[in-house]
């Protein structure tokens, strides 16, 4: 991928460990063994590539890694990406009071003329239980398909699959979705799961006609408010930046992702494509950063996938 653009696709079989899939306390010789164990299965030619989502710079699992990328069968090194979260205050006041005053009375403005031009139809939601997974993901896939991450093929999708896998998160009481409606449609949302003290959104979304009143801060408002009820102590904004990550956020660390490939031709000039790819992308964005375009170009590139 360059930016948003699949420059081209291919088919493998990958073993992909998520974000925190590496349980435990991970030192040196864990990380190692790990490493060890999934290149035997490359070697074994059971999956084409191991690829690990997003683990800290600093992580041991990080560092070897790298270390790994001296052999032909890694990634290498490509260019990391930042991580943002939020700690959640112990009070709305204090979560106000963060923000710029300029800021702060742009929201309230937006919420009345939002509520002006609904005729005072605005209500915030919150789903929680297995009774209400359905509810809450047809109401967010309603918004869902009007985001330009739905033009690129990805993003929330309210599939069978998506269904059962936040039934099973409900059922153990992790889920949690919040959902902004206007004029008796839903218009914003955020969608996750909490384990311990941290919620983890997985989606986030805005209906784009309601952008000018920044409906998807006011539904992160709203979700900060019913967590801060529950006594959650941190917003996990994952992977990626984000202007609103940056603003809201409080503490940041680079993840790395990297892959290791079975030891063929073909997983080689796979492995070649995505790195040169990763490493094209860091290259744009570093010349757009120095001459202050990327935002434009950004907003411009999510224009053109966004669904009428």
């Amino acid at each position: 991928r360059l930016g948003y653009k699949t420059l081209w696709s291919h088919r493998l079989r990958s073993l992909n460990i998520p974000y925190g899939g590496v349980l435990g306390n991970v030192d040196m010789p864990v990380a190692e063994l790990v490493f060890r164990n999934y290149k035997s299965l490359l070697r074994m030619g059971e999956v084409d590539r191991v690829w690990f989502n997003s683990i800290r710079e600093s992580s041991p699992l990080a560092a070897v890694a790298l270390k790994e990328s001296k052999g032909w069968i890694s990634q290498g090194r490509v260019p990391g990406s930042i991580h943002w979260t939020m700690s959640i205050p112990p009070s709305m006041d204090e979560f106000w009071a963060r923000m710029k005053a300029k800021h702060r009375s742009e929201l309230r403005r937006n919420s009345r003329r939002l509520a002006d031009a609904c005729g005072d139809q605005v209500v915030f939601r919150g789903f929680r239980g297995p009774g209400e997974v359905q509810t809450a993901c047809d109401h967010v896939e309603s918004v869902a398909a009007r985001t330009y991450l739905r033009g690129m093929g990805q993003g929330f999708q309210s599939t069978p699959e998506t269904l059962r896998r936040f039934t099973l998160s409900a059922e153990r009481d992790a889920f949690r979705a919040y959902v902004l409606y206007a004029a008796h449609k839903p218009v914003a949302y955020w969608i996750g799961e909490c384990e311990g003290s941290v919620y983890y959104p997985t989606d986030t979304g805005y209906d784009p006609e309601f952008k000018k009143y920044e409906a998807g801060t006011l539904a992160f408002i709203f979700a900060v408010e019913e967590l801060l009820r529950e006594g959650k102590t941190r917003f996990d904004f994952g992977f990626g930046d984000a202007g609103y990550k940056q603003y809201f956020g409080d503490e940041n660390w680079m993840d790395q992702s990297p892959s290791i490939y079975a030891p063929n031709l073909r997983c080689s000039f796979v492995r070649t494509g995505h790195t040169a790819a990763a490493r094209l992308t860091k290259l744009s964005k570093d010349i757009l950063d120095r001459v202050g375009r990327t935002n434009w170009v950004k907003t411009k590139w999510r224009g053109a996938f966004r669904k009428s």
